[in-house]
């Protein structure tokens, strides 16, 4: 469904990731995991067409999407959940939903997408009057997960969805993510914290310093002893 290869991609004259090489194939869910600074969210911007390679290509489900502009490759089944959620505090829950349903065929059928969405996350249901920034921290990665299904992605991307949430958060939000595999949606997880990513993934991949330093189903990566000792933190 998503093949990266070989990119290379630069901030001005800074090379920040070195000839990375991706698949995920249609229905999978792969972790992106590797340590805070090693291009993981770079790559996401990458991908999603916020930044563009100068060397490589990106296709999804066949074509060519590195010359493409956001909104297109959204409107192609791309969609990001970004790192720190980036929700309008100000607005309500409704709104902030609505406000993932901007490409024309989403518009089409908000009324359809809010009830899917609220069958998947029924809280939110409960709490659409309320302002977003009222909301707990896990209600609010909810929050940011169901805005970017609302424009009803064939292909989503979850940048540090565990981040400053807690353990038992964190657990709801991976039940989440298996939930939505189940719906057809196929799964990008980008993770510092490999533990939880691994064990909820098919395969991973490794990147340090912008370059993929390894790769393999999720299950013999755990069972790695490198891994576990540099990114489990188990000697």
């Amino acid at each position: 469904m998503l093949e990266v290869k070989s990119v290379d991609v630069f901030y001005g004259d800074l090379q920040v990731l070195w000839g990375i090489s991706l698949k995920v194939e249609k229905g999978e869910i792969v972790a992106l995991i590797g340590p805070n600074g090693a291009g993981k969210s770079t790559l996401c911007k990458t991908i999603i067409g916020l930044l563009r390679p100068r060397r490589g290509s990106i296709s999804f489900m066949g074509k060519r999407i590195d010359n493409l502009a956001t909104p297109e490759i959204v409107r192609l089944g791309v969609s990001i959940v970004p790192e720190g959620r980036r929700l309008f505090a100000n607005m309500t829950v409704r709104e902030n939903l609505e406000l993932g349903a901007y490409a024309s065929e989403a518009r089409k059928n908000v009324k359809d997408n809010l009830e899917w969405v609220f069958s998947i996350f029924p809280i939110l249901k409960e709490r659409q009057n309320q302002l977003a920034g009222s909301l707990s921290g896990g209600q609010q990665q909810m929050l940011a997960i169901a805005r970017a299904l609302m424009s009803r992605p064939k292909f989503l991307i979850l940048d540090e969805p565990s981040l400053g949430l807690a353990p038992k958060i964190v657990l709801t939000v991976y039940d989440v993510v298996k939930k939505l595999r189940e719906e057809g949606v196929t799964i990008l997880l980008v993770e510092q914290y490999a533990g939880q990513a691994l064990r909820s993934s098919d395969k991973a991949y490794i990147l340090e310093q912008g370059r993929v330093v390894g790769w393999g189903p999720s299950d013999n990566l755990l069972k790695d002893e490198r891994v576990r000792k540099a990114y489990l933190g188990e000697e």
